[in-house]
């Protein structure tokens, strides 16, 4: 009996022995008879000696039909004449595939169903494209019996099988939407919401990533039907009691809003435990129009624009990107790291934008995504938010659409969040207070656990809990589940105590583990940090929810995990050994910490990083990712040319007042120098360079060039000494653009010289041409044209070769700087010639990073060449991204044509004290060719 295999990887048995073939096209004929049957004897020979002339293809086929017979002892294959083969039909043989499709039994085990996974025949194109064709046709039949089989177990509400047949579909074909379905759907069905939601996002990913389109409105269908399910299986679950004037005002304020348009801001505040989030919850069930939550945690409170993220997500996940300019998705994948699935082309938005000016536009993003569309926006603990995301809700509330409602929870009053905004006739604030005595008996009376307290316990209840909401409902708990205890005048702990009682060592375990995140934690995550079966955690989980320890929420359709009450979390946390803590910490900092991928979408994962490495035996730890996630937000606006990575700038723009800077900076290296060695092996002095190069540009961009060329000398000192080309490369160039900055020529050959000689050694081609370009500009200030050329033209040639664009805007000074030199020898067509061949790259590539600098060198020419009007529309563009950027490189001269221009053609007087603000301007930079152009149009010299 021959048992041939040809699911996953294929193999023949006969009897119980394997066979085992002499070679690769030996087999492939086997497997092609016994698939065909029967078969031409030329085609065949075709098929695995294409490259052979036919007599030497026919010599092949018959020696390996004699070799095929010698494998087998007996005639496998016949002639039927001359010209044919057959696979003899008196051979017993099963077919595993047969076998597989004809009895569906089989279907209950679908580990197989890759058709020939891994054979290959070399030097047989002709075969392995039948191949491909025939797994292919043999894969759809299986799953087309998979979908038979699925659909009779469905209407026999056989779920177990269904899911194991839908597993099935999808393991056979990753892009077969409808076995995803199916999945889905039987997730669902099974209450399995967890799995459900990450099947869905899995598949959501896969299409995103590959083929840069969404799930079919069907299978959101069936997905959003159980989330919905569950969202109100969950809200059913709720006791509510009171707030019903609260809720009547509610009611009252959102149908306003949903018929008017009408701007609505809603503020409900009080202490913990007073119910602010079940009240919050409440009002949004109440709601018809889509509702966006996001939550503020106190671990993230200096991560800006952390709370938004959601907010906008949330929209985009809805409304889609058509509705926004490039320029909006530069500025939200900046920062929001992966907001978008697919890479997004840097922007013709300038990053460099203050705070204020950023808060407008991501108005102005958020107004394109709404499109006048009632939505609603929630709040949670908005004590904790950063001052940034702070900044932006005062300017929504303020200038916002009317067709966005927001809530917002908080232990602050409203004054102090929102001063300007509390006394507007928008603004309702809700102020919880603690329940008073007759409250709480009305409380106890209603409370669905039944639980019947004698006077004395009220009182002694009440004594406890000061009559807040949680800790009164936390005694009734209590009394529910253990009717013999005593509520003792007491702190509010010893109730909280009292409701961890009895509960078994696995409960206690996930509760401290959950306990160990201030966020909403990873459910496999959480597993494998307490090596839990899935299956058992999920059983516990059902038994703290009834014991109201936990519960699930709906955030932004997923099924998240958390405390019933953030008391309840603080109380289990502390109760925790200190040790066990630590330990657990590092568990999680370094289960996190293999999630980076050295891009900016790590830095998603630094106040995480940063949270739990300070509790950690490590905590030393944390100071790397505390560094690095202050760089991310720092802006250097005198590096003009920077390299593109992952899709945005490299030097990512940041909100962070300069004002505020210095003191971090301080505290960090206070921090640095008291750690004489890192755990994990991290070296200090990599995080000494890293801070140095941080402090080196922030000192270098305000201009005080001394103390940061200290810096970086520092930091080059460190790179030489720990062999770090990269560093000391970087380094360089920071000095480089100082000495650009202090027009500073022997600094700048200095370090032009080094880096060159550094980048050669190193083997990295385009850095060095990048020191190329920077040298072209080094002896174009030293009035060496012919030197300048040849280095400019140099670093072009290799900047051009890089497959992507990630040089882009390096070439574009690289042309910019050959314009400057054409102008200075009068070739005014040249000259414009190179700059508009710079501006074609920022085109290109939607950005304005460096290029108001080039339209003022563009403006110049035609200045020059008495075209005044397309010198005024030039430096018109140019002055409109010098006033969205602090760039201040060419500043004064562009600011001074304009002046000079206005006068012109305008009849704008061009006065003295405007003249003396933009010399000083130019005296700033200490460019004497831009100093010398200011002092030309002295507006007292006409």
């Amino acid at each position: 009996m021959l048992r041939i295999q040809i699911l996953n990887t294929p193999r023949v048995t006969s009897g119980d022995t394997p066979v085992k073939f002499p070679y690769r096209k030996a087999e492939a004929l086997f497997y092609y008879l016994a698939l065909m049957k029967q078969t031409n004897r030329n085609h065949l020979a075709a098929l695995l000696w294409w490259d052979e002339s036919e007599e030497t293809a026919r010599k092949n086929l018959r020696q390996t039909l004699y070799v095929l017979k010698k494998t087998f002892d007996f005639q496998v294959i016949e002639s039927t004449d001359r010209s044919n083969l057959l696979f003899n039909p008196e051979v017993p043989c099963v077919l595993d595939i047969d076998e597989w499709l004809n009895n569906p039994e089989t279907l209950t085990q679908p580990g197989a169903v890759r058709v020939f996974s891994g054979f290959f025949v070399k030097d047989a194109p002709l075969f392995n494209e039948w191949l491909g064709e025939k797994s292919a046709e043999l894969e759809q039949s299986i799953l087309q019996s998979l979908e038979k089989a699925f659909h009779l177990a469905y209407r026999q509400e056989e779920w177990a099988l269904c899911e194991k047949l839908a597993k099935a579909m999808v393991a056979t074909d990753e892009y077969h939407e409808a076995a995803y379905r199916f999945l889905i759907d039987v997730y669902g069905l099974q209450k399995k919401i967890y799995k459900m939601q990450q099947t869905f996002e899995k598949f959501r990913r896969l299409l995103l990533r590959e083929l840069g389109v969404e799930p079919s409105e069907e299978l959101r269908r069936v997905f959003n039907s159980h989330m919905n399910q569950k969202k109100d299986e969950i809200s059913g679950e709720d006791f509510f009691f009171g707030r019903d004037r609260e809720l009547d005002l509610f009611d009252t304020l959102q149908k306003k809003h949903a018929e008017n348009s009408l701007k609505t801001v809603i503020l409900v505040s009080g202490a913990s435990g007073e119910g602010k989030t079940t009240l919050i919850h409440r009002m949004l069930s109440r709601l018809d129009a889509p509702v966006i939550e996001t939550h503020c945690y106190e671990a993230e409170r200096h991560q800006a624009y952390r709370p938004l993220r959601s907010l906008f997500k949330g929209l985009l996940d809805t409304s889609g990107n058509r509705s926004l300019k490039p320029a909006h998705l530069q500025v939200l994948n900046t920062y929001f790291p992966g907001i978008q699935h697919q890479p997004i082309p840097p922007s013709g938005l300038s990053p460099d934008l203050s705070r204020e000016n950023l808060d407008l536009v991501l108005l102005e993003i958020l107004e394109a995504l709404l499109d006048n569309r009632t939505w609603w926006f929630a709040v949670d603990d908005a004590q904790w938010l950063d001052p940034f995301s702070l900044s932006f809700i005062s300017t929504l509330i303020h200038y916002g659409p009317g067709s966005l409602g927001i809530l917002i929870g908080s232990r602050t009053p409203a004054e102090a969040l929102f001063k300007d905004s509390s006394r507007q006739a928008y603004f309702h604030h809700f102020p919880l207070k603690p329940l008073d005595f007759a409250q709480m008996q009305h409380f106890v009376r209603a409370h669905p656990h039944g639980v019947t307290l004698t006077a004395q316990e009220q009182i002694q209840l009440y004594e406890a809990s000061k009559g807040n909401l949680f800790l009164v409902n936390s005694g009734i708990l209590v009394k529910s589940t253990h009717p013999d205890i005593t509520i003792e005048k007491a702190v509010y702990h010893e109730l909280l105590k009292s409701r961890l009682q009895g509960l078994e060592d696995l409960d206690k375990n996930i509760l401290e583990g959950l306990s160990l995140f201030f966020d909403y934690p990873d459910i496999y995550r959480l597993c494998e940090l307490l090596a839990i079966d899935l299956m058992d955690f999920f059983n516990r989980i059902e038994v703290l929810k009834r014991l109201k320890l936990l519960k699930e929420q709906i955030i932004q359709n997923e099924l998240k995990l958390t405390f019933s009450h953030h008391l309840i979390r603080d109380e289990i946390y502390n109760q925790m050994s200190l040790g066990k803590k630590k330990i657990l910490h590092l568990k999680i900092a370094r289960l996190i910490e293999e999630k980076l991928r050295n891009e900016s979408r790590d830095r998603f994962y630094y106040p995480q990083l940063i949270y739990h490495f300070e509790r950690s035996l490590e905590p030393e730890r944390a100071l790397k990712f505390k560094i690095l996630n202050l760089d991310i937000f720092f802006n250097y606006t005198h590096e003009l040319y920077p390299v593109l990575k992952d899709g945005i700038l490299e030097d990512l723009p940041g909100p962070f007042p300069s004002q505020d800077i210095p003191q971090m900076l301080t505290a960090l290296e206070k921090e640095l120098d008291a750690t004489s060695s890192l755990a994990g092996g991290e070296d200090p002095r990599l995080l000494k360079i890293l801070l140095n190069h941080m402090k080196g540009r922030f000192l270098i961009k305000e201009g005080h060039y001394r103390e940061g060329n200290q810096c970086i000398l520092a930091m080059l000192k460190s790179a030489k000494d720990l062999e770090s080309p990269d560093y000391f490369i970087l380094g360089c160039r920071q000095m480089i653009y100082s000495g650009i900055q202090n027009h500073d020529l022997d600094m700048m050959d200095r370090y032009i010289n080094l880096g060159i000689q550094k980048a050669r050694e190193a083997a990295y081609p385009y850095d060095e041409a990048i020191f190329k370009r920077l040298r072209g500009l080094y002896c174009f200030l030293s009035n060496d044209h012919i030197q300048a050329q040849e280095n400019l033209k140099d670093s072009l040639a290799t900047l051009k070769t890089y497959p992507d664009r990630k040089y882009d805007l390096h070439q574009a000074a690289a042309l910019n700087y050959l314009g400057e030199i054409e102008r200075s020898r009068g070739d005014l067509e040249g000259a414009l010639k190179w700059y508009n061949e710079a501006l074609s790259l920022y085109s290109e590539l939607n950005t304005t990073r460096g290029m108001a600098p080039i339209l003022t060198n563009k403006a110049l020419v035609y200045f020059q060449t008495d075209e005044f009007t397309a010198a005024a529309s030039t430096i018109d563009q140019a002055m409109t991204i010098f006033e969205k950027s602090r760039t201040v490189w060419k500043k004064a001269t562009a600011l001074a044509l304009k002046s000079h221009l206005e006068d012109k053609l305008q009849g704008k007087s061009f006065t003295a004290a405007g003249y003396s603000e933009i010399l000083e301007l130019a005296s700033k930079i200490g460019n004497p060719e831009e100093i010398a152009f200011v002092k030309s149009l002295d507006p007292g010299k006409a």
